[in-house]
């Protein structure tokens, strides 16, 4: 898989795992206030009666959220990566119909023929200036 490629569709995934480490701080902020607060309880599938305190199962719950939210903060990181790289490919190029048509591809990841469409040229012209600057890409 190529740079460009890791970076196609990048940005939908960072938005997403944008969503999810929001929902990851929230969730351990959430956890950290039943601690401070002294309401820190057991969660089971047991019906609400009984008031016993575990902070043992708070503690860990909010380990576990803080290693999925490491996890998806790396992960965004690396994605954000593959978008630098692949913007310092494209942008190399010279010609600007050429970096045009990569970036909108790649980067905000529109298809083919509305590419065409916004750059007022036919698929087959948008094609050649592709494939052109893929082949000078990879010298």
């Amino acid at each position: 898989m190529t740079t460009l490629d890791r970076a196609k569709g990048a940005e939908a995934e960072i938005r997403e795992l944008d969503g999810r480490i929001e929902d990851l701080e929230e969730l351990i902020e959430r956890k950290r206030s039943r601690l401070e607060g002294g309401k820190a309880s057991v969660i089971t599938d047991t019906p609400r009666g009984g008031k016993s305190t575990d902070w043992t199962n708070t503690v860990a719950l909010i380990m576990e959220y803080q290693e999925e939210l490491a996890e998806a903060c790396r992960d965004r990181e690396i994605l954000r990566g593959y978008i630098r790289e692949a913007k310092e490919l494209i942008y190399a190029l010279e010609d600007g119909n050429q970096r045009t048509a990569l970036s909108l591809y790649y980067l905000r990841g529109l298809k083919w023929p509305k590419i065409a469409l916004a750059m007022g040229c036919d698929e087959r012209t948008l094609y050649r200036w592709r494939d052109s600057a893929l082949e000078k890409l990879q010298k």
